[in-house]
């Protein structure tokens, strides 16, 4: 009788997690490293505030509606010229891509050279960026200095590669620029683009919360129309939900045009997974926000083809999914369609064929 009431107040222990969580109960298939490979993690961030001092009022939506019907690929690097050949073969009319604060930032210039080529090479092809703007390059004494910092880099990234903005008037690109911005990455993982591994995610809800209405009142005072997407979401590290009702609770519902998650791990539930986010956004009054899935994949090739058919056969279930990543980033962290070195893999034939069904 006593093993049969604690094994009952376990169950009801576990039952009580996965509510307050709200995400469906799986095992995550595909957890990323403490460390992107290539990823700075030198930086000294100043500890994270404790107080609640962003002025939400500051923020407003984009003068556009985001697009849907996106099936994209997600990219940790810029330039790279024999991607191109893949991407005109995949014929990917959407690409995710780091735009890393700290290789094109170093306090005194501004480094477009890699970036301006890979904007031209989408502009030629006609292929849409998600732009993520993404890492912290140097150590920063206080969160003003570094609020400071990025909105000045954030005022010459958009001015440039917006549409119309000085690199389309260089070259004569009436009608191409980059209209969406992502404000950092996995925010509730550290190491991942903000904040180091081992930093308390949590407590640092309102430095991010700052840097997102500081984000949304730059940006838009320089394209009105442009798309702020919200940091897409790991489903490892500080819990998701609670993140996104810790920014809502702060009354920022109208910094983001775009909520995201990365759902590693819950291929064949997409559609669970949007629901339990639908939960969070109607809680507050934000029900007709779109959902994106900008960041999903394997690293295990055994179940890459498996999670490639998934990825497509769920597609639709939200307005934009990109997948991670073209290439490996190293002969250990293998989640591209293609080898480090570009060599062929079965799961790029597969992607190719079914991409090109639905564009």
């Amino acid at each position: 009788m006593k093993r049969y009431a604690l094994l009952l107040g376990i169950f009801i222990i576990f039952i009580l997690i996965i509510y307050s969580l709200r995400l469906p109960a799986v095992n995550i298939q595909s957890e990323k490293p403490d460390t992107l490979p290539g990823l700075s993690t030198r930086i000294n961030s100043p500890t994270p505030s404790t107080t609640t001092t962003s002025s939400p009022s500051l923020c407003r939506l984009s003068t556009a509606t985001p697009e849907s019907g996106i099936a994209g690929l997600s990219l940790s690097y810029a330039y790279e010229p024999q991607a191109l050949i893949y991407l005109d073969d995949l014929g990917s009319k959407w690409i995710r891509v780091d735009f890393p604060w700290d290789l094109i930032d170093n306090g005194r210039t501004y480094n477009w050279k890699g970036y301006d080529q890979f904007v031209l090479a989408m502009a030629k092809r006609n292929i849409k960026i998600l732009a993520t703007i993404n890492r912290v390059p140097v150590s920063f004494s206080s969160w003003p200095t570094l609020y400071d910092r990025l909105a000045r880099f954030e005022s010459a990234l958009v001015e440039r590669y917006r549409l119309g903005g000085e690199l389309a008037r260089q070259n004569g690109l009436a009608s191409y620029g980059i209209r969406y911005w992502e404000i950092f990455n996995e925010p509730n993982l550290p190491g991942h683009g903000w904040l180091l591994s081992g930093m308390d995610a949590g407590k640092a809800i309102e430095n991010y919360a700052q840097v997102l209405e500081l984000s949304n009142r730059t940006i838009h005072q320089i394209d009105p129309s442009a798309i702020i997407v919200l940091a897409g979401l790991s489903p490892s590290g500080y819990p998701p939900v609670k993140y996104w009702q810790a920014l809502y609770a702060r009354g920022l519902k109208n910094c983001f045009d775009v909520i995201a998650f990365h759902p590693y791990g819950y291929g064949g539930k997409f559609a669970e997974v949007a629901a339990a986010i639908r939960i969070v956004t109607t809680t507050y009054q934000d029900g007709a926000k779109p959902i994106w899935f900008n960041e999903f994949g394997t690293d295990n090739p055994g179940k890459q083809i498996e999670t490639i058919n998934q990825f497509f056969a769920e597609q639709q279930t939200v307005p934009a999914v990109f997948w991670y990543t073209l290439r490996d980033d190293s002969q250990s962290y293998s989640y591209g369609l293609r080898t480090s070195t570009y060599e062929l893999k079965p799961a790029y034939t597969l992607f190719r064929d079914l991409l090109n069904k639905i564009i």
